[in-house]
């Protein structure tokens, strides 16, 4: 059984007045989130504090693996750097929150099972040493004109060559009732 959750705790991270980030403290940044939204909208961003990742990781998948989980699925991970500019260092902060969420995973997900979603940079890749699933693409879109499903399988086609040297490519997903859904399995 798999759980999906965002890197940060929850898009925006945590929340700043609850009692994870009294516990294990946080980082703040305002900063623009989503940037296809019109006009931006400027969000309050709140990263667990990076020295405190690896007990954060730790209590939040032994929480997880206790109640049945048992594999999860870290999404929107490059958006790392928006929770840190200017306020932390980009590469120390993936550093700790990688060898945190690995870590965790393979204490309490067996192996680990883990996927690294929205991951495709340098920040990620670097410090991918105890994970085992990479997510090659952009999100599969059903509602996109055909021609944008050609460039997904197009770009995961090509990001797999390249992540397959250190990771087992995730290819994302595709809905098999769609008019494509032929391509994608092809």
């Amino acid at each position: 059984f798999g759980l999906w959750h965002a890197f940060q705790g929850y898009w925006t991270g945590l929340n700043p007045e609850g009692e994870l980030a009294k516990k294990y403290g946080i980082i703040q940044k305002t900063n623009i989130i989503r940037p296809w939204i019109d006009p931006p909208q400027y969000l309050n961003l709140c990263l667990v504090k990076p020295e405190s990742s690896e007990a954060f990781f730790n209590d939040f998948y032994k929480e997880l693996s206790d109640n049945g989980v048992d594999m999860v699925k870290a999404d929107g991970q490059t958006a790392t750097h928006l929770f840190t500019e200017g306020v932390a260092g980009r590469v120390s902060t993936m550093n700790y929150l990688q060898n945190g969420i690995q870590s965790a995973a393979v204490k309490y997900f067996d192996g680990p099972n883990y996927i690294a979603c929205m991951s495709n940079g340098n920040d990620v890749m670097f410090n991918f040493s105890k994970a085992n699933v990479w997510r090659n693409s952009f999100d599969y879109f059903p509602e996109r004109p055909v021609d944008i499903q050609a460039i997904h399988i197009f770009c995961n086609a090509y990001n797999s060559i390249f992540t397959s040297q250190f990771a087992w490519p995730d290819w994302d997903i595709f809905q098999t009732g769609t008019p494509e859904a032929l391509y994608h399995a092809i």
